[in-house]
């Protein structure tokens, strides 16, 4: 699997939400695809899911431990 690069410097709240946002459609097409009988590559879909959510998960560590300061 190919490693990503947590990037959350400088992204506003809003960018996080749209990245949350796209972690739960991928998940939800995903789930489809599964339920459908679809061939997926699911590697290849984990590690997509895995940036996103990385990517929230690092803004809002950075959040809570600057007392929020970059939420505006």
């Amino acid at each position: 699997m190919a490693k990503y690069s947590v990037s959350h410097e400088g992204k506003t709240l809003e960018q996080i939400t749209e990245i949350a946002q796209q972690a739960e459609c991928v998940a939800f097409m995903l789930q489809s695809c599964v339920q459908e009988g679809y061939c997926v590559d699911v590697e290849t879909v984990s590690g997509l899911l895995s940036k996103l959510c990385g990517n929230v998960a690092a803004w809002l560590v950075e959040e809570s431990a600057t007392g929020g300061s970059h939420a505006a």
